[in-house]
């Protein structure tokens, strides 16, 4: 995540005009939609995208990439278990501790969980994963 001013250096806009355009309600200025994918190159992330997408209901995902080989899925699932874990810890927080704070947290843990579930789905209704097992890809 790249600083503000260095966002707006790189979008060659005013960095006053940008840091008003990104706030919400009466007190900003409207975010042009032609500088969403500028925003994005600057930035350096999808961040922005997500918020949008999330904002208007949906989920944001990305096209998965072929897995190379068994290692490789092993590990990518260890670590997708591994975040639902953090999601369950975050539901459990909310619902022990209930605030704004730890509510909007957990939201957003389980909408980036949707979001990495339906990556694998895509991954798996491609057949980039079933595949492996018959050596399609090597080990």
């Amino acid at each position: 995540k790249r600083p503000a001013k260095e966002i707006a250096e790189r979008m060659d806009v005013e960095y006053n005009y940008l840091s008003r355009a990104v706030l919400t309600g009466s007190s900003g200025c409207n975010f042009p939609i032609h500088w969403i994918r500028p925003f994005i190159k600057a930035a350096g992330t999808y961040h922005a995208l997500k918020v949008l997408v999330n904002s208007c209901g949906f989920l944001l995902v990305k096209n998965p990439r072929a897995l190379r080989n068994v290692r490789e899925i092993r590990m990518t699932l260890n670590a997708y278990q591994k975040r639902f874990l953090e999601v369950v810890d975050s539901l459990i927080d909310c619902i022990n501790n209930p605030s704004v704070q730890s509510c909007e947290f957990a939201v957003a843990r389980l909408t980036d969980h949707q979001e990495e579930t339906e990556y694998w789905k895509r991954l798996v209704k491609r057949g980039n994963v079933g595949q492996l097992e018959l050596g399609f890809y090597g080990d």
